[in-house]
């Protein structure tokens, strides 16, 4: 039987890791689908150029991103969701725009 090359080991690994880690994703989504969604939210909104903000409220803490240049656009979100709800379109408005969210 002939052996395995050193570079077929190395293809044979990163795809065992690329397996372990989407096997991750997917354990942490089906466990924790709403964390998983703000986590891509807050990354999506970072790669947008906007900056997060917080301070402490009366009841929690509050959270805002800033971030674009141009007039004021502020975007708000309804009850129980959050600013990852806007990450799609934030980086085509931040363009032209000063965005709150």
């Amino acid at each position: 039987m002939p052996s395995v090359s050193r570079r077929a080991r190395w293809i044979l690994a990163i795809l065992a890791g690329l397996v372990a880690l989407a096997a991750l994703a997917g354990f942490l989504f089906v466990r924790h689908p709403i964390a998983v969604f703000e986590g891509l939210g807050r990354l999506t909104l970072q790669s947008a150029g906007l900056a997060r903000h917080e301070t402490a409220g009366p009841r929690r803490r509050l959270v805002w991103w800033i971030g674009g240049s141009g007039p004021v656009v502020l975007l708000l979100h309804g009850a129980n969701d959050s600013a990852a709800g806007w990450a799609r379109v934030a980086k085509p408005l931040a363009r032209r725009h000063r965005l709150v969210i």
